[in-house]
């Protein structure tokens, strides 16, 4: 019951997202501006390639981690796994996340713990994230976004400052050696109801404190992931527009516009931002834009993730019983954890 209406209030929320930011695009005229003719093929092409690139970049990077704790997970397996969590990723509204399921096919295929399968899987998108936060506001200081005098341009630029800062404590928390590990984990395991659970992930995220050099290369192909990312969503607008912002202010839009993603739903708080964001920018022609043209932009972007995807689905119909276990497991301890409560 508790599932069933957890999935339609996100699938409301994403819907009553959509009706505004259509709504307010039908004023404007972005949407009469998005013609066929004014489609590109070959730069939303560049896009896929850029997208692709980025996306199986991540997954080289959370092997890295996962081999860091000694877990064994070769590239193809890697590549295999990461795409199918990737495919659940974006499926609407799911109940049972990517990361789950890369959680418990690592764990099941390769005999590592939950607990240090986990651990890679936090590590991963925490690294992901916070290099995200860091490279926003490098490149709202540079393009001297930061300095816009609008509320929304200031309350963004604080909950970059304010994100930066936690994500540091967090890490510096988790991954600075410290005398007091173990008290650390003991202040964790004192969390009521799923206490335990995470101190058993705890101790496996302190391992990463002997492993620095694999932090910092894990942090350098983040960059190239977000810079790949930026570059993605430029020819995006290139490849519907006939006009679009350069592709630093692209770098500002995918960071900034990118803490959406720390919402969890599948879709709606990028596209969002993105409408939001954009009008504060100008053309390479130097026009202004409308609303309605970041929500175009943001739901192409978001194709092209889905055709990313689609290796993932094949390989979900070559592993299906794998899948289907993993599935099983997943709900299983999702239950448990419920019923501990």
């Amino acid at each position: 019951m508790r599932k069933t209406l957890l999935f339609f209030i996100k699938l409301f929320i994403i819907v009553a997202i959509f009706t505004f930011l259509i709504t307010r695009a039908v004023k404007g005229s972005a949407l009469t501006d998005l013609t066929w003719n004014n489609v590109h093929i070959s730069l939303l092409l560049v896009g896929f390639f850029f997208n692709f690139l980025a996306t199986a970049t991540t997954l080289i990077r959370w092997r890295l981690l996962v081999l860091a704790l000694g877990g064994k997970l070769s590239l193809s397996d890697a590549m295999r796994l990461g795409f199918i969590g990737f495919m659940f990723n974006l499926s609407p509204v799911g109940i049972i996340g990517g990361d789950a399921i890369k959680v418990y096919l690592l764990a099941k295929k390769n005999h590592t713990s939950v607990d240090d399968a986990t651990a890679g899987v936090v590590i991963d998108r925490v690294i992901g994230l916070y290099t995200m936060f860091l490279m926003g506001l490098l490149f709202v200081v540079v393009t001297r976004f930061a300095t816009d005098a609008a509320a929304f341009v200031r309350v963004i630029y604080t909950g970059l400052l304010v994100l930066t800062a936690g994500s540091t404590v967090f890490l510096a928390f988790f991954l600075i050696p410290s005398s007091s590990k173990n008290r650390r984990i003991q202040v964790i395991n004192a969390t009521p109801f799923i206490g335990k659970f995470l101190a058993a992930i705890t101790g496996s995220i302190m391992k990463y404190q002997r492993k620095r050099r694999v932090l910092f290369n894990s942090f350098l192909l983040t960059v190239v992931v977000h810079c790949c990312f930026s570059i993605s969503l430029y020819y995006t607008a290139r490849g519907i527009f006939t006009q679009a912002p350069s592709l630093i202010d692209h770098a500002v839009l995918y960071c900034v516009g990118n803490i959406g993603s720390i919402v969890p739903l599948s879709a709606g708080p990028l596209e969002y931002l993105l409408d939001e964001l954009y009008p504060f920018f100008t053309t390479t022609n130097h026009s202004s834009i409308e609303a309605g043209y970041g929500m175009s932009v943001g739901l192409t972007f978001r194709l092209l993730a889905v055709f990313v995807a689609l290796v993932g689905v094949a390989f979900y119909l070559t592993s299906k019983k794998e899948v289907t276990e993993a599935l099983a497991q997943a709900q299983k301890k999702d239950s448990m954890k419920n019923a501990s409560k």
